[in-house]
C-alpha cells in the first residue's frame, strides 16, 4: 500500500461533509457543479454524453478532454476545504450547556 491511498480517502471524506454543508450554504453550489460538468469532460469518450456534445456544440478543438481535469480538482480540492473547515468549526452542542 502507497502512501498516498490514504490520503485520497481522507479528501474524499472531506470533499462528502462538503457537499453535505451545500444544502446549508448555497455559495459553494456554483463549485459543485464545476466540478461535475468538468469530471464528466475529462471522461472523454468514455463518457456517452461527450460524444453529444461534440456533435451539439462543435467542440472539437479539444483533442485531450484531460485538460479539463485541473478545473474538477481544483473545485475539489476547494471543495474539500469548505468540508475541513466546516467540520472543524461549528460548536459542538453537547459540550455548551444551556442557561
Amino acid at each position: 500500500m502507497f502512501f498516498y491511498q490514504g490520503l485520497i480517502g481522507l479528501g474524499i471524506f472531506f470533499l462528502i461533509f462538503a457537499i453535505l454543508y451545500a444544502k446549508a450554504q448555497p455559495k459553494i453550489r456554483p463549485l459543485i457543479l464545476i466540478a461535475v460538468i468538468a469530471l464528466l469532460a475529462a471522461l472523454g469518450k468514455y463518457n456517452p454524453l461527450y460524444v453529444a456534445m461534440l456533435k451539439v456544440t462543435g467542440f472539437y478543438s479539444f483533442r485531450n478532454p484531460s485538460k479539463f481535469l485541473f478545473f474538477a480538482l481544483f473545485a475539489g480540492s476547494v471543495l474539500s476545504g469548505f468540508g475541513f473547515s466546516k467540520l472543524f468549526n461549528q460548536p459542538d452542542k453537547r459540550l455548551v450547556k444551556s442557561a
